[in-house]
């Protein structure tokens, strides 16, 4: 800034040597100095939009962290509430839960091979999820069937497709726990035939999954 000004002086006693010399006209004199003018204007605009361009760029960097502490500590709350508002398996001895309070039952376990039809070892699982979901007060239960990716044989089964199959099992293991006293009104199903692989192997793949969401005693109990 300051050499800046100190350049001008210097151009402008040149100037005015000049046209006490006689060198240069008034015109022209005149000229040169608005030419002075505007590049001074000129330098002040252009540091007068660096400075709010840098401000502007600090106010953005402070607005992105705002922003992403703020969705980290969504995140993390919206973890903790899924966490207290699933009914809590491992509480009433039940096996085979994955991530985020989901239970996996095995299909090859639960069901009869390439069918919808409830094993021995199937409903025994099921009444202790029932009394489970009826224990915990669950408020919303849904039954998710899953298959392996291997297409059906048409003349050997009665489903059109593994999806025709998964929606088959979902159905059956939803009526099993409404049979069991699990209120029929907070029971959903669906099914995703092979389009939701948890595994490279086709028995894991096999499988039905419950989610449930426990009823306000459970959660209470759990922040608690």
């Amino acid at each position: 800034m300051v050499r800046r000004k100190l350049v001008q002086l210097s151009v402008g006693v040149w100037l005015v040597g000049l046209f006490a010399g006689g060198c240069i006209t008034n015109k022209q004199y005149l000229g040169k100095i608005m030419e002075m003018e505007t590049s001074e204007q000129k330098a002040r605009a252009f540091e007068a939009r660096w400075l709010y361009a840098e401000k502007e760029k600090s106010r953005l960097m402070a607005q992105n962290q705002t922003i992403v502490q703020e969705l980290k500590t969504r995140d993390s709350e919206h973890k903790q509430t899924q966490a207290q508002a699933t009914v809590d398996w491992d509480r009433w001895g039940i096996v085979g839960v994955q991530a985020d309070g989901v239970l996996k039952l095995a299909g090859d376990l639960t069901f009869l091979s390439g069918r919808h039809t409830l094993t021995v070892n199937g409903k025994s699982q099921l009444r202790k999820v029932a009394n489970a979901l009826i224990e915990s007060g669950a408020s919303m239960v849904r039954v998710e069937g899953h298959t392996d990716g291997v297409p059906l044989k048409a003349a050997k089964h009665r489903y059109e497709d593994n999806l025709h199959l998964s929606v088959m099992r979902a159905h059956a293991v939803a009526g099993y726990l409404a049979q069991q006293g699990v209120p029929r009104e907070i029971i959903s199903i669906t099914g995703y035939g092979p389009f939701q692989p948890i595994s490279d192997k086709k028995v894991d793949n096999r499988r039905v999954e419950i989610r449930a969401m426990a009823g306000e005693t459970q959660q209470v109990a759990a922040v608690k």
